[in-house]
């Protein structure tokens, strides 16, 4: 048996359980699990189809036994629309002004704490044994 999911342009699918085409049994029960990720906002479409794969004389032949189709309506807040397409574009920009100095500050505190100071409050050179 093979089981096929298809989308529209603002969907993202991917196949998380083992293949696509299995083999069954009289009796077995088989489950394909997919990942879904919307892409954009707006009414999408899911669509799966099973086929039946049966060989005739040497060669494969499928058929469609079943399909199903659902429209799902995609909702996106603005703020993360304008915050992702921002992110996106500028993103070594925001590294640059922010991470970057961040750490630096972060350094410099942590360096402050494990030098010891002198009585005055001046920063002093570390000890080095002899």
């Amino acid at each position: 048996m093979v089981a096929k999911l298809d989308t529209t342009a603002g969907l993202g699918v991917r196949l998380l359980s083992g293949e696509s085409e299995r083999v069954l049994g009289s009796e077995s029960i088989e489950e394909w699990v997919w990942e879904i990720e919307a892409r954009q906002a707006g009414s999408e479409t899911l669509h799966l189809e099973l086929f039946a794969v049966f060989e005739i004389q040497g060669s494969q032949r499928k058929v469609l036994l079943r399909t199903w189709e659902a429209k799902i309506p995609v909702n996106v807040a603005p703020f993360q629309v304008v915050a992702a397409r921002w992110f996106g574009k500028h993103f070594q920009w925001f590294f640059a002004v922010i991470v970057v100095p961040l750490v630096g500050l972060l350094w410099r505190r942590w360096r402050r704490k494990t030098t010891p100071a002198a009585v005055d409050g001046t920063p002093t050179e570390p000890e080095v044994p002899q």
